[in-house]
C-alpha cells in the first residue's frame, strides 16, 4: 500500500543510468496488492475502505547495483485517489584492504505524486558513502549522507539535511549487540535545526530457522526559531508528520521463523512508541501507542510468491482527532520474471 508519508522518488533520472549497467544478475517482477482497512488514515481520510496496488520492481547487480520499486495504488478504486510512488537506488561497492572491508557509494531517489492533490507532491534525493570495517570481531559501519527534500507545492518549505552515522556490531555469546548514533541538521531559509538519534539493537539467532530481535530508538530534533517546514494550517495532516516530530521513543520486538519444508517464513513485529510534536500556534501534541504486525510469506514456485499480512495500530493522543485504531489485512501476489 502506498502511504502518503512513505518515502519514494520518480523514475525520471533512472533511464539515463541504464546504458552504464552491465547485466550479469537481474531480477524483475510485479506484485498485485490488495489492502482492506477500517481506517484509511491518509489525506485526512479516517473511514474504512480498501486500496488496490500494482508494484513493479527491478534489481540488477554487476559493476554497480541498481534497484527500482514502484507503487501505483487506488484508494477505494476512485481515480481521484490515485497515488504514484517510485523509488530508485544505485550503488557501487569498492573493496578495501582487509577481509570483508569495503566502502559503498550510493545515490537514492524517491518521489510521491497524487494527481488530484497538488499539496502532496514530493521528491527526495540522497547521496552518501557507507563504510564496512572489521576490527577483530567487531564490525564498524560509518555512514555519511546528504539529503535534499523538495516539495512540489510552494506552501511547504524544501530543506537540505546532512547526516553522519556510526554503528558497531559486537558479538556476544549467542547474540549480536549493535549500538548506533547519528546526528545532523536541517537547513532551510535562515533556520538550522539540529537533530540526533541513538539506538541499540540486539539480535539472537536462536536456531538455524528461528531468530529474535529487539531494538530501542530515541530521536530528538530541535524546534525551529520561527519558520516551520509545514504551515500551521496543515500541521495535523498525516502526510507531514515526519517534518513535525520533536521527540520519539520506539521499542520494537521481532520474531522470524523459517518453514523450510513449506518454502515459507513467518515474521512478527510488536512496536511500542511515544511521540512529541512541535508546538505550533500554541497547539502541542503527544501520541503513544502500539503497532502489531504478522506476515506469512510462501514461495509457491520460482515464479510466484504469496504474502498475507495482518496489522493493528492503536494510537492514543492528546489531540482527540488522533485517538484511533487502525486494522489492516493485506494480500500480495508476486510474479517473478
Amino acid at each position: 500500500m502506498v502511504r502518503a508519508d512513505s518515502k519514494i522518488l520518480s523514475a525520471g533520472g533512472v533511464i539515463l543510468l541504464l546504458p552504464f549497467l552491465i547485466y550479469s544478475y537481474n531480477v524483475q517482477g510485479v506484485s498485485l496488492a490488495y489492502n482492506l482497512t477500517n481506517n484509511i488514515n491518509q489525506y485526512n481520510m479516517s473511514s474504512g475502505g480498501h486500496v488496490a496496488g500494482l508494484r513493479p520492481y527491478i534489481f540488477l547487480e554487476d559493476v554497480v547495483t541498481f534497484n527500482y520499486e514502484g507503487d501505483f495504488s487506488l484508494i477505494n478504486l476512485a481515480p481521484e485517489n490515485l497515488l504514484i510512488a517510485n523509488s530508485a537506488a544505485i550503488g557501487k561497492d569498492i573493496l578495501l584492504p582487509g577481509v570483508g572491508n569495503r566502502t559503498a557509494l550510493y545515490a537514492r531517489y524517491y518521489s510521491f505524486y497524487a494527481p488530484s492533490y497538488d499539496l502532496y507532491g514530493v521528491t527526495d534525493v540522497a547521496l552518501g558513502d557507507s563504510l564496512r570495517l572489521y576490527a577483530g570481531n567487531y564490525l564498524l559501519k560509518p555512514d555519511v549522507r546528504v539529503r535534499y527534500k523538495y516539495y512540489h507545492s510552494e506552501l511547504v518549505t524544501d530543506y537540505l539535511e546532512p547526516r553522519a552515522k556510526i554503528s558497531v556490531r559486537i558479538p556476544l555469546p549467542y547474540a549480536y549487540f549493535t549500538p548506533e548514533v547519528s546526528g545532523g541538521f536541517r537547513s532551510y531559509g535562515e533556520e538550522l535545526t539540529p537533530f540526533y538519534t541513538t539506538s541499540a539493537w540486539l539480535l539472537l539467532p536462536l536456531s538455524l530457522n528461528l531468530s529474535f530481535s529487539t531494538i530501542f530508538t530515541f530521536h530528538r530534533a530541535v524546534a525551529p526559531d520561527s519558520l516551520f517546514i509545514v504551515p500551521s494550517e496543515y500541521i495535523d495532516d498525516p502526510f507531514f508528520e515526519e517534518e513535525n516530530v520533536e521527540e520519539t521513543y520506539d521499542l520494537e520486538f521481532g520474531l522470524n521463523k523459517s518453514l523450510i519444508r513449506e518454502r515459507a517464513f513467518i515474521e512478527g513485529r510488536v512496536k511500542l512508541f511515544r511521540k512529541k510534536y512541535y508546538e505550533v500556534s500554541g497547539m502541542g501534541r503527544r501520541d503513544e501507542g502500539i503497532n502489531i504486525a504478522l506476515q506469512y510469506t510462501r514461495f509457491v514456485d520460482s515464479k510466484f510468491v504469496f504474502h498475507v499480512k495482518a496489522s493493528t495500530l492503536m494510537n492514543a493522543s492528546t489531540v482527540n482527532d488522533f485517538d484511533f485504531m487502525k486494522n489492516d489485512l493485506e494480500l500480495i501476489f508476486e510474479l517473478i520474471f
